[in-house]
């Protein structure tokens, strides 16, 4: 399960749709699996830090290890850099 936390609007938004978009290119069970979960937060405030604004914060929980393609990862990157 793949949920989206927080903002529901701009450009925060935006890319934690198209990341979603990409997780789920590489492990497409991931919307209706019932064990394992991501969260994608967006537009955190963390008030009294150095740091206050967080665009995305991702977190998962999987019930077994995942296979992950670093070469999907790289073309993640340059995706990225054109789409939004």
């Amino acid at each position: 399960m793949i949920e989206l936390v927080g903002i529901g609007e701009g450009k925060e938004f935006e890319a934690a749709l198209h990341l979603r978009k990409q997780l789920l290119a590489v492990w497409p069970d991931l919307s209706q699996h019932a064990d394992d979960h991501v969260k994608i937060f967006v537009g955190l405030k963390l008030y009294g830090h150095p740091i206050e604004d967080i665009d995305l914060f991702v977190v998962g929980q999987f019930s077994e290890p995942r296979e992950f393609d670093i070469e999907t990862a790289a073309s993640w990157s340059a995706l990225n850099e054109h789409s939004l």
